[in-house]
């Protein structure tokens, strides 16, 4: 059953929320149009470390803003990352001077998103590094895929880490080497007993028996990778912990050697009780002092737990676990104060750093946006661009519902009204009239139009969806300043395989857009017209589509995590990219 939540607009959430943090904390300030949070005041030539990804996590990450963590956050919409140019605003915004350290959780859109405004930050500059942190102990190797291990609450203890060095004065090669360490150094699974419900929608993300509970699951509101009967709390401690700790070689993540000394995280995934919560820590941490055989000690010698790392109201939990070892200065690095709002404090030998409410809010005033100029569009080839895009932006407007459909097998069926959002963006700034005489893109220049289009996308469209398809437009643009289109597409396709990894079979877009490339280039290398290489892009892109329903799992992306078959339902990305091809396709038969 959907959970009824107390908001105004489901489109507004999230900066209204961040409005609310800023207010209730001086020390903080929002970047409003960008959505980034950041301390207010900062040491001079301190590495300054920027996190952040989808909302619907809180208090992550802006609850972990403060002197001896965060300097800043970017928050996307729920569930779905932020744009490069938000992460880029927040690159410059944070940085002291001593360089940025980025850290990131391992999902495709995270990854696309933050790996672009680090690379226009190096361009202009700003010296910043990158880590990624995956840490997911529930799947097997052999079914991971190329999306590799999910970044879950275990980035937390990274955060800390990089953030006593920081502190400390240490150079970003430093902070970066120590950050690297630590995401090497844990592990995580999750376990939940309800699903959670997105800001307006009418239904759960998925539905569950009340004598079942989901072991292995991420942070975004999808299945986990195995469901089982209810268990007690004793008994989901264990479960949980075992895989984490487990040396079969389909996982052996982790090698907690007996007598070893370790931090432990519980995290409250958002709808536990104080109760459910400290009664799973209690019983944890038994498990770990007694192993399965009685042979084996690990020794506990921190515990942080709370509402760290949500899914929104998902009643659940995730443990982690960071080896301690003989590593340099670990326990050193979370005893470290710090002041921000979601870290827990304690009572007895730690300093108690709970922070303090205050009623006065402080915002930061940005410039407005400028206004948009508005070109003359006055060359057929030009009107043309603005026809297909009229065209394209039709097809999959009908197509949403289809979209949300085949997304709610694999993920939180909001692919639909994303790109919703990026049509919508298009239509509001790229098309002024279907006259095609004027708009707001430079549709007789290709390669800059494209550029535009690429950012109006990103504005409206999140996900990791929005990102690929800015990153395949930004790379095409690119080539076409100096190449012909066949040659520029080829580039596109390369420099998108090249980012993401993906290749033919794993059940994502490249199953359409590749063939359908090949296909135009074949076409176009033989001197055939224009309208015969579309058509042949779009038959392709059509084959390649369909081959993705007999995909039963997925190799690549956040659907690749997913335990239950695909079979059946095409990849959403792939239906997106046979929806454009036959769009095209359409409008340029129609002008035979």
């Amino acid at each position: 059953m959907a959970r009824r939540k107390l908001i105004n607009d489901p489109d507004e959430v999230v900066i209204e929320a961040l409005r609310g943090l800023v207010a209730t904390n001086p020390g903080l300030k929002l970047l409003d149009r960008h959505k980034v949070v950041y301390r207010a005041s900062r040491t001079p030539n301190e590495v300054a470390l920027l996190s952040g990804g989808g909302s619907g996590h809180e208090p992550s990450h802006t609850g972990f803003i403060g002197d001896g963590m965060l300097t800043g956050a970017v928050c996307g919409n729920v569930f779905a990352s932020p744009s490069s140019s938000q992460v880029y605003a927040g690159i410059k915004q944070v940085d002291n001077g001593a360089g940025v350290l980025v850290i990131v959780k391992n999902y495709t859109g995270d990854k696309v998103h933050f790996g672009k405004a680090v690379e226009k930050a190096k361009r202009d500059g700003i010296d910043v590094r990158m880590v990624v942190v995956g840490e997911d102990c529930a799947i097997d190797k052999n079914k991971l895929g190329r999306a590799g291990r999910r970044g879950l609450s275990g980035v937390l203890f990274v955060h800390k880490i990089a953030g006593a060095a920081a502190k400390s004065g240490a150079s970003l090669a430093e902070v970066y080497r120590r950050a690297q360490e630590a995401a090497g150094l844990i592990g995580t699974v999750g376990v939940a007993l309800t699903p959670c419900t997105l800001p307006g929608h009418q239904e759960a993300a998925f539905s569950i028996g009340n004598d079942e509970m989901e072991l292995g699951l991420g942070i975004h509101g999808e299945a986990g990778a195995y469901r089982a009967e209810l268990l007690s709390s004793r008994q989901t401690a264990a479960k949980c912990l075992d895989l984490i700790l487990s040396e079969d070689s389909a996982r052996n993540y982790l090698h907690v050697q007996p007598g070893e000394r370790i931090a432990l995280m519980v995290n409250d995934l958002g709808g536990l009780t104080g109760l459910e919560l400290n009664i799973l820590v209690q019983d944890a941490i038994r498990h770990l002092s007694t192993l399965p055989d009685g042979s084996k000690n690990i020794i506990v010698v921190r515990v942080i737990s709370g509402r760290l790392m949500t899914s929104l109201e998902m009643a659940g939990a995730s443990f982690t676990i960071l080896k301690l070892g003989e590593h340099e200065g670990i326990l050193q690095a979370l005893d470290t104060p710090v002041k921000c709002v979601a870290w827990p404090g304690v009572v007895g030998s730690h300093d108690d750093i709970a922070g303090q409410l205050h009623s006065d809010a402080v915002f930061t005033t940005e410039e407005p946006p400028g206004e948009k100029p508005t070109y003359t569009v006055s060359t057929p080839q030009g009107q043309q661009f603005l026809r297909l895009m009229h065209s394209i932006c039709q097809a999959l407007s009908i197509a949403v519902p289809d979209l949300n459909k085949y997304d709610a097998a694999s993920g939180d069926g909001d692919c639909g009204n994303s790109i919703k959002s990026g049509i919508t963006g298009i239509l509001s700034d790229g098309i002024m009239r279907e006259t095609y005489d004027s708009a707001w893109l430079n549709a007789d220049d290709a390669a800059s139009a494209i550029a535009q289009l690429s950012e109006i996308i990103e504005d409206g469209m999140g996900g990791s969806l929005g990102g690929l398809i800015c990153l395949l437009l930004e790379a095409l643009s690119t080539s076409l300043q100096a190449s012909d289109f066949p040659t520029s597409l080829e580039y596109a396709m390369e420099r998108l395989v090249a980012y993401t990894g993906t290749s033919m079979g794993d059940r994502t877009l490249v199953d359409a857009l590749s063939p359908a490339v090949d296909a135009f280039v074949a076409a176009a290398k033989c001197g055939n017209p224009v309208h015969e290489c579309v058509h042949s892009a779009s038959v392709a892109a059509k084959a390649g589509m369909n081959a993705t329903v007999n995909m039963a799992t997925a190799k690549a992306g956040r659907s690749a995590n997913v335990g239950q078959s695909l079979k059946g339902v095409p990849d959403p990305g792939a239906f997106v990219v046979h929806i454009v091809w036959e769009a095209v396709d359409q409008v340029f038969q129609g002008a035979k």
